[in-house]
Protein backbone atom coordinates (compact mmCIF):
# COMPACT_ATOMS: atom_id res chain seq x y z
CA UNK A 1 0.00 0.00 0.00
CA UNK A 2 1.31 3.45 -0.88
CA UNK A 3 1.95 5.74 2.06
CA UNK A 4 2.13 8.99 0.04
CA UNK A 5 3.10 12.13 1.93
CA UNK A 6 0.83 12.40 4.98
CA UNK A 7 3.58 11.64 7.45
CA UNK A 8 3.57 13.77 10.56
CA UNK A 9 6.92 14.66 12.07
CA UNK A 10 7.00 13.91 15.80
CA UNK A 11 9.35 16.17 17.75
CA UNK A 12 11.08 14.10 20.43
CA UNK A 13 11.88 15.43 23.90
CA UNK A 14 15.51 14.40 23.28
CA UNK A 15 17.14 13.28 20.04
CA UNK A 16 18.35 10.06 21.69
CA UNK A 17 15.00 9.32 23.35
CA UNK A 18 12.48 8.78 20.54
CA UNK A 19 9.27 9.65 22.35
CA UNK A 20 6.93 12.59 22.85
CA UNK A 21 4.14 13.32 25.31
CA UNK A 22 1.33 15.84 25.23
CA UNK A 23 -1.98 16.59 26.88
CA UNK A 24 -4.60 17.79 24.43
CA UNK A 25 -7.82 19.62 25.19
CA UNK A 26 -10.34 19.98 22.38
CA UNK A 27 -12.97 22.68 22.89
CA UNK A 28 -15.77 23.62 20.50
CA UNK A 29 -14.53 20.98 18.07
CA UNK A 30 -10.99 22.39 17.94
CA UNK A 31 -8.28 21.43 17.32
CA UNK A 32 -9.55 18.85 14.85
CA UNK A 33 -6.85 16.19 14.33
CA UNK A 34 -6.94 15.56 10.59
CA UNK A 35 -5.83 12.38 8.85
CA UNK A 36 -2.10 11.79 9.20
CA UNK A 37 0.38 9.04 9.99
CA UNK A 38 3.71 8.63 11.73
CA UNK A 39 6.18 5.76 12.23
CA UNK A 40 5.78 5.88 16.03
CA UNK A 41 3.25 3.97 18.11
CA UNK A 42 0.75 6.24 19.84
CA UNK A 43 -0.99 5.47 23.12
CA UNK A 44 -3.93 7.65 24.15
CA UNK A 45 -5.79 7.84 27.44
CA UNK A 46 -9.13 9.67 27.23
CA UNK A 47 -9.74 11.75 30.36
CA UNK A 48 -12.95 13.48 29.39
CA UNK A 49 -15.48 13.78 26.58
CA UNK A 50 -16.02 11.81 23.40
CA UNK A 51 -14.49 11.86 19.92
CA UNK A 52 -14.81 9.99 16.65
CA UNK A 53 -11.60 8.03 16.06
CA UNK A 54 -10.76 6.75 12.59
CA UNK A 55 -7.73 4.43 12.63
CA UNK A 56 -7.12 2.70 9.29
CA UNK A 57 -10.36 0.75 8.75
CA UNK A 58 -11.56 1.08 12.35
CA UNK A 59 -14.10 3.79 13.22
CA UNK A 60 -15.42 4.18 16.76
CA UNK A 61 -16.41 6.70 19.41
CA UNK A 62 -14.34 7.11 22.55
CA UNK A 63 -15.54 7.76 26.08
CA UNK A 64 -13.81 8.92 29.25
CA UNK A 65 -11.47 6.22 30.55
CA UNK A 66 -10.85 4.56 27.19
CA UNK A 67 -7.35 3.60 26.07
CA UNK A 68 -6.54 3.90 22.36
CA UNK A 69 -3.66 1.96 20.77
CA UNK A 70 -2.40 3.28 17.41
CA UNK A 71 0.13 1.11 15.59
CA UNK A 72 2.99 2.54 13.49
CA UNK A 73 2.05 4.13 10.16
CA UNK A 74 -1.69 3.87 10.82
CA UNK A 75 -3.70 6.51 8.96
CA UNK A 76 -5.75 8.14 11.72
CA UNK A 77 -7.84 11.16 12.69
CA UNK A 78 -9.69 12.41 15.78
CA UNK A 79 -12.88 14.48 15.59
CA UNK A 80 -14.68 15.77 18.73
CA UNK A 81 -18.41 15.02 18.63
CA UNK A 82 -19.76 17.37 21.33
CA UNK A 83 -19.09 21.10 21.13
CA UNK A 84 -20.28 21.63 24.72
CA UNK A 85 -18.06 19.09 26.50
CA UNK A 86 -14.26 19.33 26.08
CA UNK A 87 -12.47 16.24 24.81
CA UNK A 88 -9.31 15.85 26.90
CA UNK A 89 -6.70 13.16 26.39
CA UNK A 90 -3.06 12.33 27.09
CA UNK A 91 -0.96 11.11 24.17
CA UNK A 92 2.32 9.20 24.33
CA UNK A 93 4.19 8.64 21.06
CA UNK A 94 7.15 6.28 21.03
CA UNK A 95 9.31 4.85 18.29
CA UNK A 96 10.04 1.16 18.67
CA UNK A 97 13.76 1.96 18.43
CA UNK A 98 13.51 2.82 22.13
CA UNK A 99 13.00 -0.85 23.00
CA UNK A 100 15.17 -2.53 20.37
CA UNK A 101 13.52 -2.44 16.95
CA UNK A 102 16.92 -2.30 15.24
CA UNK A 103 18.30 -5.23 17.25
CA UNK A 104 17.88 -8.57 15.49
CA UNK A 105 17.13 -10.62 18.56
CA UNK A 106 14.05 -12.78 19.10
CA UNK A 107 11.85 -10.02 20.51
CA UNK A 108 12.87 -7.51 17.87
CA UNK A 109 12.16 -9.87 14.98
CA UNK A 110 9.13 -11.69 16.41
CA UNK A 111 7.22 -8.75 17.85
CA UNK A 112 8.59 -5.31 17.00
CA UNK A 113 9.48 -5.70 13.33
CA UNK A 114 6.17 -7.35 12.44
CA UNK A 115 4.35 -4.42 14.05
CA UNK A 116 6.56 -1.74 12.47
CA UNK A 117 6.30 -3.35 9.02
CA UNK A 118 2.51 -3.58 9.13
CA UNK A 119 2.22 -7.36 9.30
CA UNK A 120 0.42 -7.05 12.63
CA UNK A 121 -1.67 -4.29 14.18
CA UNK A 122 -3.10 -3.34 17.56
CA UNK A 123 -6.60 -3.98 18.80
CA UNK A 124 -7.18 -0.25 18.84
CA UNK A 125 -10.02 0.43 21.30
CA UNK A 126 -9.66 -0.76 24.90
CA UNK A 127 -12.60 0.01 27.21
CA UNK A 128 -12.51 -0.14 31.03
CA UNK A 129 -14.40 -3.45 30.94
CA UNK A 130 -11.61 -5.20 28.99
CA UNK A 131 -9.70 -7.83 31.05
CA UNK A 132 -6.36 -6.18 30.22
CA UNK A 133 -7.53 -2.65 30.97
CA UNK A 134 -6.27 -2.33 34.55
CA UNK A 135 -2.74 -3.47 33.65
CA UNK A 136 -2.58 -1.13 30.65
CA UNK A 137 -3.99 1.76 32.68
CA UNK A 138 -1.46 1.34 35.50
CA UNK A 139 1.53 1.03 33.17
CA UNK A 140 0.47 3.91 30.94
CA UNK A 141 0.04 6.22 33.93
CA UNK A 142 3.43 5.16 35.28
CA UNK A 143 4.83 6.29 31.91
CA UNK A 144 3.02 9.63 32.17
CA UNK A 145 4.38 10.15 35.70
CA UNK A 146 7.90 9.16 34.66
CA UNK A 147 7.86 11.75 31.87
CA UNK A 148 6.34 14.44 34.07
CA UNK A 149 8.76 14.10 36.98
CA UNK A 150 11.93 13.27 35.01
CA UNK A 151 13.80 12.01 38.04
CA UNK A 152 17.49 11.01 37.74
CA UNK A 153 17.93 8.02 35.41
CA UNK A 154 14.31 8.35 34.27
CA UNK A 155 15.30 7.24 30.76
CA UNK A 156 16.11 3.77 32.12
CA UNK A 157 12.78 3.62 33.94
CA UNK A 158 10.91 4.82 30.85
CA UNK A 159 12.48 2.13 28.71
CA UNK A 160 11.50 -0.58 31.19
CA UNK A 161 7.94 0.76 31.41
CA UNK A 162 7.53 0.76 27.62
CA UNK A 163 8.73 -2.85 27.59
CA UNK A 164 6.20 -3.59 30.34
CA UNK A 165 3.45 -1.95 28.29
CA UNK A 166 4.26 -4.09 25.27
CA UNK A 167 4.41 -7.19 27.46
CA UNK A 168 0.83 -6.53 28.57
CA UNK A 169 -0.25 -5.84 24.99
CA UNK A 170 1.17 -9.10 23.65
CA UNK A 171 0.32 -11.29 26.65
CA UNK A 172 -3.28 -10.04 26.48
CA UNK A 173 -3.55 -10.79 22.73
CA UNK A 174 -4.07 -7.15 21.82
CA UNK A 175 -2.39 -7.56 18.44
CA UNK A 176 -3.69 -9.32 15.37
CA UNK A 177 -2.55 -10.18 11.87
CA UNK A 178 -3.41 -7.32 9.59
CA UNK A 179 -5.99 -8.39 7.03
CA UNK A 180 -6.36 -6.46 3.79
CA UNK A 181 -9.96 -6.03 2.62
CA UNK A 182 -10.11 -5.08 -1.10
CA UNK A 183 -12.88 -2.47 -0.71
CA UNK A 184 -11.28 -0.90 2.35
CA UNK A 185 -7.88 -0.97 0.63
CA UNK A 186 -9.22 0.91 -2.43
CA UNK A 187 -11.05 3.41 -0.23
CA UNK A 188 -7.94 4.11 1.83
CA UNK A 189 -5.84 4.49 -1.33
CA UNK A 190 -8.26 7.12 -2.64
CA UNK A 191 -8.17 9.00 0.66
CA UNK A 192 -4.37 8.95 0.81
CA UNK A 193 -4.17 9.99 -2.85
CA UNK A 194 -6.38 13.07 -2.58
CA UNK A 195 -5.02 14.19 0.81
CA UNK A 196 -1.49 13.86 -0.50
CA UNK A 197 -2.48 15.97 -3.50
CA UNK A 198 -3.82 18.66 -1.16
CA UNK A 199 -0.62 18.62 0.89
CA UNK A 200 1.52 19.03 -2.23
CA UNK A 201 -0.64 21.67 -3.92
CA UNK A 202 -2.16 23.54 -0.96
CA UNK A 203 -0.61 26.81 -2.19
CA UNK A 204 -2.40 26.56 -5.55
CA UNK A 205 -6.02 27.38 -6.43
CA UNK A 206 -7.75 24.04 -5.79
CA UNK A 207 -11.38 23.33 -6.64
CA UNK A 208 -13.74 20.44 -5.98
CA UNK A 209 -13.57 19.71 -9.70
CA UNK A 210 -9.77 19.33 -9.52
CA UNK A 211 -9.88 17.14 -6.41
CA UNK A 212 -12.65 14.94 -7.76
CA UNK A 213 -10.60 14.33 -10.91
CA UNK A 214 -7.68 13.18 -8.75
CA UNK A 215 -9.95 10.45 -7.37
CA UNK A 216 -11.69 9.75 -10.67
CA UNK A 217 -15.10 10.57 -9.17
CA UNK A 218 -17.89 12.95 -10.06
CA UNK A 219 -17.96 16.10 -7.94
CA UNK A 220 -21.05 15.08 -5.97
CA UNK A 221 -19.76 11.55 -5.33
CA UNK A 222 -16.36 12.88 -4.32
CA UNK A 223 -17.81 15.35 -1.81
CA UNK A 224 -19.95 12.64 -0.19
CA UNK A 225 -17.08 10.13 -0.24
CA UNK A 226 -14.62 12.53 1.37
CA UNK A 227 -16.98 13.74 4.11
CA UNK A 228 -18.09 10.19 4.94
CA UNK A 229 -14.55 8.80 5.20
CA UNK A 230 -12.55 11.75 6.51
CA UNK A 231 -15.15 13.31 8.80
CA UNK A 232 -14.91 16.85 7.40
CA UNK A 233 -15.62 18.32 3.99
CA UNK A 234 -12.81 18.50 1.44
CA UNK A 235 -12.90 22.31 1.56
CA UNK A 236 -12.63 22.35 5.36
CA UNK A 237 -9.73 19.90 5.19
CA UNK A 238 -7.96 22.07 2.62
CA UNK A 239 -8.47 25.21 4.71
CA UNK A 240 -7.08 23.53 7.83
CA UNK A 241 -4.13 22.18 5.84
CA UNK A 242 -3.34 25.68 4.60
CA UNK A 243 -3.70 27.12 8.09
CA UNK A 244 -1.23 24.57 9.49
CA UNK A 245 1.34 25.86 7.00
CA UNK A 246 0.42 29.44 7.89
CA UNK A 247 1.07 28.76 11.58
CA UNK A 248 4.49 27.28 10.80
CA UNK A 249 5.38 30.38 8.78
CA UNK A 250 4.11 32.72 11.50
CA UNK A 251 6.39 30.99 14.01
CA UNK A 252 9.47 30.51 11.85
CA UNK A 253 9.63 33.55 9.57
CA UNK A 254 9.36 37.33 9.64
CA UNK A 255 7.34 37.45 6.42
CA UNK A 256 4.28 39.69 6.39
CA UNK A 257 0.92 38.12 7.13
CA UNK A 258 -0.28 39.04 3.64
CA UNK A 259 2.70 37.28 2.06
CA UNK A 260 2.21 34.18 4.19
CA UNK A 261 -1.52 34.01 3.50
CA UNK A 262 -1.03 34.42 -0.24
CA UNK A 263 1.78 31.88 -0.46
CA UNK A 264 -0.30 29.36 1.54
CA UNK A 265 -3.18 29.46 -0.92
CA UNK A 266 -5.45 32.21 0.42
CA UNK A 267 -6.36 34.70 -2.31
CA UNK A 268 -8.63 36.83 -0.12
CA UNK A 269 -7.16 38.36 3.05
CA UNK A 270 -10.53 38.95 4.72
CA UNK A 271 -11.51 35.31 4.15
CA UNK A 272 -8.14 34.19 5.49
CA UNK A 273 -8.51 36.27 8.66
CA UNK A 274 -12.01 34.89 9.28
CA UNK A 275 -10.87 31.28 8.86
CA UNK A 276 -7.81 31.80 11.06
CA UNK A 277 -9.81 33.38 13.87
CA UNK A 278 -12.46 30.67 13.57
CA UNK A 279 -9.84 27.95 14.14
CA UNK A 280 -7.48 29.66 16.62
CA UNK A 281 -9.77 32.20 18.34
CA UNK A 282 -7.36 35.04 17.65
CA UNK A 283 -5.95 37.00 14.73
CA UNK A 284 -2.78 35.87 12.90
CA UNK A 285 -0.97 38.92 14.28
CA UNK A 286 -1.94 38.09 17.86
CA UNK A 287 -1.01 34.42 17.35
CA UNK A 288 2.49 35.42 16.23
CA UNK A 289 2.85 37.86 19.13
CA UNK A 290 1.77 35.27 21.73
CA UNK A 291 4.11 32.65 20.25
CA UNK A 292 7.07 35.03 20.41
CA UNK A 293 6.23 35.95 24.01
CA UNK A 294 6.07 32.29 25.03
CA UNK A 295 9.37 31.60 23.28
CA UNK A 296 11.08 34.45 25.18
CA UNK A 297 9.68 33.19 28.49
CA UNK A 298 11.10 29.72 27.80
CA UNK A 299 14.48 31.22 26.95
Amino acid sequence: MSTYNLREHIEYHHSLLPYSYSKIEMRNGKPDVLFHWHPECEFIFVEKGSARFHIDNHIFYSNAGDIILIHPNALHSIHPVDDKTPHVYQSFNVHLDLIGLSIDDYSGIRYLKTLQNGLTEFIVHIRPTHPAYVMLYKTLHKIFACIEHKEPFHSLLLKSLVNELFYHIYSSSLTQTRAEHPDAYRREEKIRLVIDYMNKHFDEPLTIDTLSQVCGYSQSHFMNFFKQNVGVSAIDYLIQTRLKHVVTRLKDSNDSILTIATECGFSNLAHFNRQFKKLFNCSPRMYRKLHHQQTKELD
